[in-house]
């Protein structure tokens, strides 16, 4: 078994109810392809960065899947049929982050590489043009 995130996008007309529904109906096709969640988070509603199958907005669900590799393309198969989702995305996730991106602390300053901003900036003379 391997180790995916998933982010699920639902249409944004629907009410509460009926996106319980959906994420259930997942679910549902997780299990039916051998899979387990492991780790689930709803992110609300979201706007999108581009216009997708009309929508401008929608719900977005993110998971931590373990699934056999070898069920992956059938499982990809399985949601771009899906009714109710917009979009969806599936990554191999990195075991030792086992946590989902809202659950990741923020890098503090000194963890960033690059350059040092407490160090004055340099001024260069142009080079005199002949």
């Amino acid at each position: 078994m391997k180790l995916y995130e998933g982010i699920f996008v639902f249409s944004p007309q629907v009410g509460p109810d009926d996106r319980k529904t959906q994420e259930q109906s997942v679910e549902a096709l997780i299990k039916k392809f051998e899979g387990k969640i492991t780790e689930r988070h709803d992110w609300g509603k979201r706007s999108l960065g581009y216009q997708i199958k009309k929508f401008r907005d929608g719900y977005f669900w993110v998971v931590n899947v373990e699934l056999p590799p070898a069920k992956l393309v059938e499982f990809r198969k399985a949601l771009e049929l899906h009714p109710d989702l917009v979009k969806f995305m599936l990554t191999v996730k990195n075991p030792k982050l086992s946590t989902l991106p809202s659950a990741r602390p923020a890098p503090s300053e000194s963890d960033a590489p690059g350059r040092n901003y407490d160090a004055p900036a340099r001024s260069y003379d142009a080079p005199a043009r002949s």
